[in-house]
């Protein structure tokens, strides 16, 4: 909910000028020292506060009957008579356009203002808290011994929280004998001013986020009222019979349960069928008991919600009582003769959206006032559906896919590419093939490992040792190869100061050769368990990191073809196979482990809903697939937490320079790419997420992770948001934390809103949560209850 933004040091600054006024001036609920409407009651023991409303709002009629709504709740709940001004009087509750603020108790002009009507405070509960404001009350969390009763989570607001969780001191702050109130109107909510989407008031008992209600006053909201203002009455008595027009039946207490339409009443404390809001232990000043007709939120006169039927609620089947000459009814203001706002001219048609059959819209701007208000009726956006020639042209391909693996381990090889025609009909070929090299072979046939059964047989070029440290040349060590006569290999030791020549071991061998100790690459010249060679560091022998040769790895079947990823105007389907009993590289498993083909290239027929976004729409792609596998037209969105390349080796830390150095982007554009820990991961939109392995020497891999399945492939978005990024959510869930259904974005039924679908990111014709107003607390909707304009939805943080 939106909170006031009281100007804080005007209000202590305020409170210390009244200090030296009489007690008898003194009141309020949380403060003592605050300058109350009125001094003594005018009549029969009620106060007179008159009220007047800036012209700008006279012209908006959804404002003004929230105002007056309010103004009539209390009339009948306290023994304050809200009064239109007359030109006598010298300071009145002026009512202006503004984002719910306002200061406390009564001040002179102009610091006697209340602001409403923007930013969606138009309901009774917003405006009431403002109303409470100025009559003199403070926050529930200001009082003195709020620590008894709640937590505040350092660390999870900002300076607005630090500002307005501020405690009163004991001789500042007054309760009235009411205890702590966690449903009063003037409580904040348990995410209030949240930095980052977590709680920022727990329940001390529970642990848990407060959950505060913003439908209306609380029973001890009004009881503070009456005893800060000396209420010995209230305003309109409650009755059973029949229903005050004057306060639109608020004050009803009868037992009458049934509607207008003969339909049922669903009970107040129960959630079926319908979902809603106005539990009786949140709405404590309601009389919200059983199934009886009621009034929580001041609609026209008491309703309910119902059990059977089509519809979800609907008004009791109860008569008016006799007006109440006492109260009488607050009169609707006149509206000006020239009232203020206009609507600017409408823009151009956008173009269609797509040719044959699209959308196009155009808006509008009002000036002056807000769209809704008798000077700007209407809607600010309008569209509808277009039919234009499509052009002849050659049908265009796509931009060609990501290249295949190379199908060769080492050495020159081939790899393969796709594109597809959208519209069908495209000259030229599907598949492109090109040259390409792995890696470079080693020299020997045996490549990169070692016969368990002949421990000198490695031939491959690794030259580092296990620690990483490099290999230093054979003939720059102790050891010294000669060939002797015969075809014997002789392994000569040579002391730094040569005194003699000592044989070490002596070998048949029918090819001499075979050792090969002409470079600085890791050999086993005395047949020990795993190659070594001598570290050009520390001069002393060290083992090598040289796998055994794995013969029995080969490839599993293709799996079947994915679903496509298009349901019409060219997609494409991929299948992938895996590595049985070892990784790629190994054995037979060798080539591509990936293969694509396109599908459904027929035009795509135009289906309804709103204007399509606008086509220079591109938002930074959201972190969405942490699935396990990729979607192969969406690669940069991978998030799972595969860390090994298709050869095996393990992927290097983003953050680390070792063993290898590599391009890190900085903390930003790292978060934005999912750079976390050593995980596979795609740094562009046509890239297979991959890594730097952590040995010395290697370049990118690929990594194997599988395609997503027809389930997995279109899981667009996780069902849940990014503090860090407020618009991320754009999941399904299109119910509010309550389960009651939103409401669609592009239709202003039952709500009347200023989300344009076009103009905003991620709308549409849908009613699934979103965040377009980047609202800490998190995705939200309007709702379908008449009696709710909007709230969050349960979406959790990722």
């Amino acid at each position: 909910m939106n909170m006031l933004r009281l100007i804080v040091l005007a209000v202590l600054f305020n409170c210390y000028l009244v200090q030296a006024q009489s007690v008898e001036e003194r009141a309020g609920t949380s403060t003592r020292y605050i300058s109350r409407w009125t001094k003594e009651p005018v009549s029969s023991g009620f106060y007179r506060i008159p009220y007047e409303f800036h012209s700008r709002l006279l012209g908006n009629p959804v404002v003004i009957k929230g105002i007056l709504r309010t103004l009539k709740l209390f009339n009948s709940a306290t023994c304050l008579r809200f009064e239109p001004a007359q030109p006598n009087d010298k300071n009145t509750m002026k009512f202006s356009f503004g984002s719910c603020v306002t200061y406390i108790g009564r001040n002179n002009p102009p610091y006697n203002q209340l602001y409403v009507g923007s930013d969606d405070c138009v309901s009774v509960g917003k405006i009431s808290r403002v109303l409470m404001f100025s009559l003199g009350m403070y926050y529930e969390t200001g009082r003195s011994d709020r620590d008894n009763y709640v937590k505040f989570v350092a660390g999870a607001y900002g300076i607005n929280g630090y500002r307005y969780f501020q405690r009163l001191y004991l001789r500042t702050w007054e309760s009235y004998n009411s205890p702590y109130d966690f449903k009063s109107i003037m409580h904040f909510d348990g995410y209030e001013f949240s930095t980052g989407g977590s709680a920022t008031i727990l329940v001390k008992s529970t642990g848990k986020p407060v959950q505060a209600q913003s439908i209306g006053p609380s029973i001890e909201d009004l009881k503070q009222i009456r005893a800060m203002y000396g209420c010995t009455k209230r305003g309109l008595n409650e009755t059973t019979t029949c229903y005050h027009t004057s306060d639109h039946g608020y004050s009803y207490r009868g037992r009458v349960n049934t509607t207008i339409g003969n339909l049922t009443c669903q009970r107040w404390s129960s959630s079926f069928p319908n979902n809603h809001y106005f539990s009786p232990s949140d709405i404590t000043a309601a009389g919200l008991e059983e199934n009886y007709c009621r009034n929580p939120d001041m609609s026209d006169m008491p309703w309910c919600y119902v059990t059977n039927g089509d519809k979800i609620w609907e008004y009791c089947n109860i008569t008016a009582c006799p007006p109440n000459a006492g109260v009488p009814d607050l009169p609707t203001p006149t509206p000006p003769q020239n009232i203020k706002g206009f609507w600017r001219p409408w823009s151009s048609w956008k173009p269609c959206s797509n040719c044959d059959r699209g959308f196009t819209y155009r808006t509008r701007s009002c000036i002056g006032n807000t769209p809704g208000s008798l000077g700007c009726p209407g809607l600010q956006w309008q569209s509808e559906p277009c039919y234009e020639d499509c052009p002849i042209r050659e049908p265009q391909w796509s931009s060609w896919g990501v290249w295949s693996a190379c199908d060769r381990y080492c050495g020159p090889g081939t790899h393969s590419r796709v594109r597809y025609c959208p519209e069908g009909g495209c000259k030229g070929k599907v598949l492109n093939s090109g040259p390409c090299e792995a890696q470079s072979c080693p020299l020997y046939p045996d490549g990169d490992c070692f016969k368990s059964s002949e421990p000198g047989s490695y031939r491959g070029n690794r030259n580092v040792t296990t620690s990483g440290e490099p290999c230093k040349h054979w003939n720059h060590t102790s050891y010294r190869y000669v060939v002797a006569q015969n075809n014997h290999a002789k392994f000569i030791y040579i002391d730094v100061k040569p005194v003699g020549c000592v044989i070490i071991s002596r070998r048949n061998k029918t090819n001499s050769s075979n050792f090969d100790l002409n470079n600085n690459y890791c050999r086993n010249p005395n047949r020990s368990s795993v190659p070594w060679c001598f570290s050009a560091l520390t001069y002393r022998s060290e083992t090598c990191n040289v796998s055994i040769c794995n013969t029995a790895a080969t490839w599993s079947d293709w799996a079947p073809w994915s679903a496509c990823s298009k349901s019409c105007g060219g997609g494409l389907q991929f299948k992938t196979k895996y590595c049985v009993s070892g990784t790629w590289g190994q054995g037979n498993c060798k080539g591509p482990f990936l293969s694509a083909r396109p599908c459904n290239g027929h035009i795509c027929d135009y289906s309804g809903g709103p204007p399509p976004l606008p086509s220079t729409f591109n938002p930074i792609p959201s972190f969405v697939n942490e699935t396990g596998c990729v979607d192969p037209e969406k690669p940069q969105t991978y998030r799972g937490i595969a860390r090994t390349t298709v050869s095996g080796k393990t992927c290097q830390f983003w953050e680390s320079q070792y063993p290898n150095r590599i391009y890190y982007p900085g903390a930003f554009k790292a978060w934005i790419q999912g750079l976390r820990e050593n995980y596979c991961r795609s740094t562009s939109s046509n890239m297979w997420p991959g890594c730097y392995p952590a040995s010395f020497g290697d370049k990118w891999e690929p990594c194997a992770i599988p395609v997503c399945s027809i389930g997995a492939a279109r899981i667009e978005e996780p069902d849940c948001y990014y503090a860090r990024d407020r618009m991320s959510y754009l999941g399904t869930v299109n119910v509010t934390r309550k389960g009651v259904a939103c409401q669609r974005w592009d239709t202003f039924t039952p709500h009347m809103h200023k989300y344009i679908v076009p103009l905003y990111r991620y709308l549409g014709a849908h009613n699934y949560c979103r965040n377009p107003d980047l609202d800490a607390r998190g995705p939200w909707c309007f709702t379908m209850d008449h009696h709710r304009r909007k709230d969050y939805c349960k979406v959790p943080r990722c």
